[in-house]
């Protein structure tokens, strides 16, 4: 999606160094995205790592997925939990007596006052950049380079090595 100047301040954020969005595109200001489509990409991740053999050995056979999958699952967690203490959910859970349970069993259908997320859904619709332009995003003249984190160092540097082999698996891995 697309921020203004006024908005990347207002997160604290510094727009010479946030992306900005090329005049020839077809909206202006700053790229953004919302949050939550974050938090549900982690929880996607976290899922597909409990079901590892149906989603990444296919990928990967037995060897090891290497350094950048396992620094994805650890950013996810650390997201989700970053996520879970800010907003701190304090709704009340209440016990119950259960057949068959010698000790109370918690309760949690909770009363919930959610948000309307199939209007966040047509929020991020009306305004996400589509991957047509996110794809080919052009990096320009004048662009500020934050450092990377350690984790993607090491795997470039390991993608950058000379392999025997074309098979981006072997590559990952070494081979």
């Amino acid at each position: 999606m697309a921020i203004s100047s006024d908005q990347i301040v207002a997160l604290g954020k510094n727009p010479g160094t946030a992306v900005k969005i090329p005049k020839d595109w077809p909206v202006d200001g700053y790229a953004a995205q919302v949050d939550v489509f974050h938090q549900i990409h982690c929880l996607n991740e976290l899922r597909k790592q409990v079901h590892y053999d149906h989603y990444f050995k296919p990928i990967y056979g037995d060897d090891p997925p290497g350094v950048l999958h396992d620094t994805h699952i650890a950013h996810c967690i650390h997201i989700l939990l970053q996520n879970l203490m800010c907003t701190a959910n304090v709704d009340i859970i209440t016990y119950e007596w259960r057949e068959r349970q010698s000790q109370p069993f918690p309760d949690f259908n909770i009363k919930k006052q959610c948000r309307n997320f199939d209007e966040v859904l047509a929020w991020r619709e009306r305004t996400q950049i589509t991957e047509k332009y996110y794809d080919n995003f052009p990096i320009p003249e004048d662009a500020q380079f934050q450092p990377a984190p350690k984790a993607m160092i090491e795997y470039l540097d390991q993608e950058r090595k000379p392999h025997n082999t074309t098979n981006s698996h072997s590559k990952e891995h070494g081979g």
